[in-house]
């Protein structure tokens, strides 16, 4: 569980009390803003005032090292999604990081009015994998986005005044995939 201003902290099964995961910068960096479960069973950390760290399975944590909270701008990472060998980082302001997890390359989306194929927001609020590989990347304002990784272009989902069909608003918190089920 992250917790703002205090850090990490864990419930084991059959227990009643929380422990502990303590980790100085992550709480001088502001605590933990969002939480993700990766393929190798790291977990990833955000933190509030941008930098992230994992917890490895040997339970320490550790800072990423080729990404810090000075990269980011001191914006607060809100959430975090790994994919094949890739993490994503939705930002506070300044836009969407998108981490190869081998190459440790790292790609920035940010807002270009003059391109309509940019991510079109600098604050991002929630990510998800859909089982075919692609990519949704929900804005703080500007509705919600379908990446393209062979063009790196992003396909915008907006409301539009007086149509039911588009979104009702452009602020996009959280989803699912509910493709499994034809009743949703």
């Amino acid at each position: 569980m992250g917790v703002a201003e205090k850090g990490l902290f864990r419930i084991s099964p059959g227990e009643d009390q929380l422990k502990p995961l303590p980790h100085p910068a992550i709480s001088e960096e502001g605590g933990v803003s969002a939480l993700a479960v990766g393929s190798s069973g790291r977990i990833w950390i955000g933190c509030s005032r941008g930098g992230l760290y994992y917890l490895d399975p040997g339970q320490q944590i550790r800072p990423y090292p080729n990404l810090s909270a000075k990269q980011l701008g001191q914006q607060g990472v809100v959430c975090l999604l790994e994919t094949d060998n890739e993490l994503w980082l939705g930002t506070n302001g300044a836009g969407l990081y998108h981490l190869n997890l081998e190459s440790a390359e790292i790609t920035t989306y940010s807002n270009d009015p003059e391109n309509p194929w940019s991510i079109g927001h600098e604050v991002i609020l929630s990510l998800f994998e859909t089982r075919d590989g692609t990519v949704w990347v929900g804005t703080g304002g500007a509705g919600l986005k379908r990446f393209d990784p062979q063009t790196s272009r992003f396909t915008h989902y907006q409301n539009r005044v007086n149509d039911r069909y588009s979104l009702s608003d452009d602020t996009i918190l959280q989803w699912i995939d509910a493709s499994f089920d034809d009743n949703l």
